[in-house]
């Protein structure tokens, strides 16, 4: 199977992206928040993905400007 497919066999590209909202990434970095709570010593692991969603929401306020 190839590496660009997810479990239920479909492509990436054939999932629809959604879009960038200030709500959404506040949201995920809320759920994210309880992630590296609850992860303790391997909370570091986690924290590409918050930086990351820290960066979409700083364009997501960009772009609502």
């Amino acid at each position: 199977m190839s590496s660009k497919r997810s479990r239920t066999g479909k492509s990436k590209s054939e999932f629809p992206e959604l879009p960038r909202t200030v709500e959404r990434c506040e949201r995920y970095l809320d759920r994210m928040a309880l992630v590296l709570e609850r992860a303790g010593d391997n909370a570091s692991a986690f924290l590409p993905i918050v930086r990351r969603l820290e960066r979409e929401l700083a364009e997501a306020k960009a772009e609502q400007e």
